[in-house]
Formats: C-alpha cells, structure tokens, sequence
C-alpha cells in the first residue's frame, strides 16, 4: 500500500542530511520527525513509500519553523524543563 500525498507546494517535507522529513502531529499537540521514503513524484503528488501510516496527520504549513526548532533541541539549546 502507497500514499499519495496531494498538497502543493512539497514544503511539507525537509531534507535532513540524505533523509527526507515529514512531521506527524502527535495526541499531545506536538509534532514527531519522521524519515519518509519517497517514490514517484510529479508538481501536484508525492509517493510516500514509508514512514506514514494512512491516516495520519502532518505538518503542511510551518514545517521549516518546526525543523529549527528540532534542530535546536539536537544541539542543546531548546527548553530544558
């Protein structure tokens, strides 16, 4: 089973290093990276091969502000509470 993601632009998802990177909303109202394989793609859809169960939902808009604050929080500069 493929996923179609239909949503211009393809901002939703991040480079990560070689990873692309979706964020799927959690119950908690927090976003959770997540590795994404992809496969055919054209200007209007993306394949999600892996990495998103049917259903769920992610980040369309955003999505850059949520990988600063991911990365900031790899590097020890986030909230520490």
């Amino acid at each position: 089973l493929y996923i179609f993601l239909s949503i211009k632009p393809h901002e939703f998802f991040q480079r990560d290093g070689a990873d692309s990177v979706v964020f799927v909303a959690r119950d908690s109202g927090r976003f959770e990276a997540r590795r994404i394989t992809s496969g055919l793609t054209s200007r209007d859809w993306i394949q999600v091969l892996s990495g998103v169960a049917k259903g769920e939902r992610i980040a369309i808009t955003g999505v850059f502000t949520l990988k600063s604050e991911r990365r900031k929080g790899e590097l020890g500069e986030g909230d520490t509470h």
